[in-house]
């Protein structure tokens, strides 16, 4: 696994937590955990690297656009 990045956002985001995860073959994980139970994954998606309009959507789907500008920061950096 490669670089993995979790995000406690709170209230603005969905479930609370994003975790971003990506691996050497240039796919990122995106998965959404409850902030407050830290329960098991509650929904997750796979993209590849190059698809960085798709995964912007999904995140503004999920939180605030200025969380989720936050998240691809740290992803493309």
């Amino acid at each position: 696994m490669g670089l993995v990045k979790t995000h406690h956002i709170g209230e603005y985001c969905k479930h609370g937590t994003v975790r971003t995860e990506t691996d050497d073959d240039a796919r990122i994980v995106i998965r959404f955990y409850d902030f407050k139970t830290k329960s098991p994954i509650r929904e997750s998606a796979i993209f590849d690297f190059v698809d960085k309009h798709k995964i912007q959507w999904y995140l503004e789907d999920n939180m605030s656009a200025y969380y989720a500008d936050k998240v691809m920061d740290k992803i493309y950096a």
